[in-house]
């Protein structure tokens, strides 16, 4: 199994939209880095993977809104 810090940003993003807004909050511009490793992101933002694990993980239990319907 892959640690979390081996997947790319494309990859998560793919995975769960909801992740853009997460990592947004952090100040990661998510357009330009898609290709890299969030290893790559953590260090170029001085930021802890697990943080950021953390942070995606409470955000994927927001609701989301879609065509007026609540999707969780």
């Amino acid at each position: 199994m892959r640690e979390f810090e081996d997947f790319t940003l494309r990859e998560i993003l793919k995975a769960d939209f909801r992740a853009q807004m997460v990592f947004k909050n952090f100040g990661i511009d998510s357009k330009s880095l898609l290709g890299k490793t969030v290893k790559e992101i953590c260090k170029r933002y001085r930021i802890k993977a697990e943080y950021l694990l953390d942070s995606i993980v409470e955000n994927m239990d927001s609701k989301v809104v879609w065509n007026s319907k609540e999707l969780n």
